[in-house]
């Protein structure tokens, strides 16, 4: 809205030289037709005030009164929906910034122009033909937000390098799988890989690539290179089984010695270089009429221990006599002090029976934790058998005159499955 309005100017034109008229404060004429003539001398000239200058005056006013005119566009009324002949005022920077108007539908027309150069790619990329398998040259279109989101374009052999630096850095790894999808359902558990199932890549155990025994002693195991977890299994050494007493017109009978207990654990974060690993040996056999030894303890790892299974306990023995008495075989391996996330115990040793003072049969060993070989225990006199599957516990000896031994209990074992 105008605040000034803005006057013409125009110059009086006078017929001739200006004359003047002199008249007292009566108004009666006192002389006429005068000539009045400045006679101080001019120092500085100044501007004529005639029409042309003051015009200009004009002009200037008015102009600022243009530039001030939007202040009145707060206290207006609203709008919310704009019509194509609606009119929004602005100042033209193509013609020193005077104030013109544009409409709404030319405003939308400039609009539309500027954003089909953005988003036209988009809708060319959905009318294109699809391609199955990209190759390593083929582009895709994207909006660079590094750089006000212009148009830019990624090749697929960069999102491939991108893609392989971010799955690096993940802390599960990941299983190779063919084709460019790579979409997945439910949850990866520690440890696991991902691995293809139809067209969806589902959490389940790494690929085993070597399955390491160690059966005896104390020694230091270094994993495989590429390895990305452990599975270890530890197996406590066997019992040996209880001798028999010496007596004469008596029997006597040992029992059975326990198997060793078992523990594993699985190792899929920080691996190290290098283990210091410890297999129990199996439990010996006592004097002639004694009990059996225990078996050592197995383990994985110390400073401390991520896997322990304990040895079985050795049999005892039953004194020499003629009546008809059970011996009780040994404990196996206890789980006080096992380590692992799965842990049993070890089978006990079997118990003995002496049916009279010249026949019996002692216990047989503790089964070994991965199955079967029993050692049998002396059904006739003689020394027990010893225990043959790793962890398992020795037999006892039957005696009806000299003194026996019991059975020697098995070593144990550690078995590590390397997973890549």
């Amino acid at each position: 809205m105008k605040i000034y309005s803005k006057n013409t100017w125009v110059d009086e034109i006078l017929s001739g030289l200006q004359r003047y008229n002199i008249l007292d404060n009566g108004g009666t004429l006192l002389n006429s037709n005068i000539q009045i003539v400045l006679s101080t001398a001019v120092t500085t000239p100044g501007t004529t005030a005639d029409a042309s200058h003051m015009n200009n005056l004009e002009n200037g006013i008015d102009g600022l009164d243009t530039k001030v005119s939007g202040m009145e566009v707060h206290p207006a009324t609203s709008k919310a929906t704009p019509v194509d002949a609606d009119e929004i005022g602005l100042l033209d920077s193509a013609s020193s910034f005077a104030q013109v108007k544009l409409t709404w539908a030319n405003l939308k027309a400039t609009l539309k122009t500027y954003l089909d150069t953005l988003y036209t790619w988009a809708t060319n990329t959905h009318a294109a033909p699809s391609k199955t398998t990209p190759a390593s040259a083929d582009e895709f279109g994207l909006l660079d937000s590094a750089n006000s989101y212009s148009l830019a374009k990624l090749t697929y052999t960069n999102l491939k390098n991108d893609l392989k630096t971010v799955l690096a850095s993940l802390t599960q790894p990941i299983k190779e799988t063919s084709g460019p999808t790579l979409l997945t359902t439910g949850i990866i558990a520690d440890g696991q890989f991902l691995q293809r199932s139809g067209s969806n890549l589902i959490g389940a155990m790494p690929i085993v690539g070597k399955v390491v025994n160690i059966f005896s002693g104390t020694s230091t195991y270094t994993p495989s290179t590429g390895a990305r977890a452990l599975y270890v299994e530890c197996i406590g050494g066997g019992g040996a089984g209880g001798g028999a007493a010496s007596g004469s017109s008596s029997s006597s009978i040992g029992g059975g010695g326990g198997s060793g207990g078992y523990s594993a654990v699985l190792l899929n974060t920080s691996l190290k270089g290098s283990y210091t690993v410890a297999v129990g040996l199996g439990g010996t056999a006592g004097a002639a009429g004694s009990a059996g030894n225990a078996g050592g303890d197995t383990s994985f790892d110390t400073g401390p221990s991520v896997c322990v299974a304990k040895g079985g306990s050795g049999g005892a023995v039953l004194a020499a006599g003629t009546t008809v008495v059970i011996q009780n075989g040994a404990a196996g391996g206890s789980l006080t002090g096992a380590i692992g996330t799965v842990m049993t115990p070890g089978a006990n040793g079997g118990w003995g029976l002496r049916t009279s003072g010249t026949t019996g049969h002692a216990g047989d060993g503790g089964d070994a934790p991965i199955g079967g070989g029993t050692a049998q225990g002396a059904s006739a006199a003689g020394a027990g058998g010893a225990g043959a599957v790793y962890g398992g516990g020795g037999g006892g000896g039957l005696s009806t005159s000299a003194a026996q031994v019991g059975g020697v209990g098995a070593a144990g074992m550690i078995r590590i499955t390397e997973m890549f």
